[in-house]
Formats: structure tokens, sequence, C-alpha cells
């Protein structure tokens, strides 16, 4: 998501208080104009940006599902997470819907065509992830109902 500018100002404060006070303006104009591209662009969304961000959402989930399935993470502590996941789906979705309601259907079949691969991938790898996950047997009621009360 993007920072307000209050926290980039913020950033820039600290990354300029390194240097003497004679020096200073300068530097935290330099660090300003650096990020300026970013002060503005990263305010809004954007359809490339919600569709990353999709594929970024389920390989996230994905890795949730792998460290159970490995061992590394309780299937308590995983489905606290994919709570916590969920609520960031809801978001996603919200965003998703946002950022495609003023496209054309020419528009929003040229996205989808752009990025139905990575979303088959992030899927695929998913469903792999959930099938280690049972045949490693630590699945349990609490993670399998977090999973199945998820959004997105």
């Amino acid at each position: 998501m993007g920072k307000s500018i209050l926290s980039y100002e913020f950033m820039i404060h600290r990354l300029s208080a390194r240097f003497s006070s004679d020096i200073h303006m300068k530097h935290r104009t330099f660090l300003l104009i650096l990020l300026c591209p970013f002060l503005f662009s990263s305010c809004r969304d954007t359809p490339v940006k919600v569709q990353e961000d999709r594929v970024e959402y389920m390989e996230d989930f994905t890795k949730i599902i792998n460290k159970v399935a490995d061992g590394s993470m309780s299937s308590s502590d995983a489905a606290k997470k994919i709570k916590a996941h969920g609520k960031k789906g809801e978001e996603l979705l919200k965003r998703t819907e946002a950022s495609v309601k003023d496209l054309s259907p020419e528009q929003r079949k040229a996205l989808e065509d752009k990025y139905v691969e990575k979303h088959m991938k992030a899927f695929k790898e998913y469903v792999q992830a959930v099938e280690k996950l049972k045949q490693s047997g630590r699945a349990t009621q609490e993670l399998a109902d977090a999973i199945e009360n998820m959004k997105e």
C-alpha cells in the first residue's frame, strides 16, 4: 500500500538527521526529489498493481501452508495468520473491484490475459501445498476452518 507524504517526510528527516546541519537541507532536498515519484504514484491503486498484489497474496498464503506442512509452523499459529491474511483478502477484493470498475471489457480482458499465467501458477502452487499438508498429517480442524472461512 502507499505511504502518506507525512511518512515520507519523516523518513527523509530520519535519513538526513545523520548529516551536519550545514548540509542537512541539501540532502533533505535531494532525498525529497529522489522519492518524489513514489510520493504520488504509490498513493493510488492501478489495475496492474492490484493484480500483482493478488498474486503475492496467494503466494504468501501458500507459504503459510507450506510452513505447516514442513513443520516449521504450528497449525494453530498458521490458523491465526490465515485469519489475519483473510482480512487482507477482503481488502484486496475491494481494491480489485475498485481498480477495474472503470475499465472497458477490452481492457479487462487484456489485464486478465496478462495475469492469467501468474494467477494459475500461484493457484497450482497453492494446490500442491495443500496436498503436501494433507500428506504431512499436520492439518487440524482449526486450520481447516481458518482456510474455509477465508476470503479471496
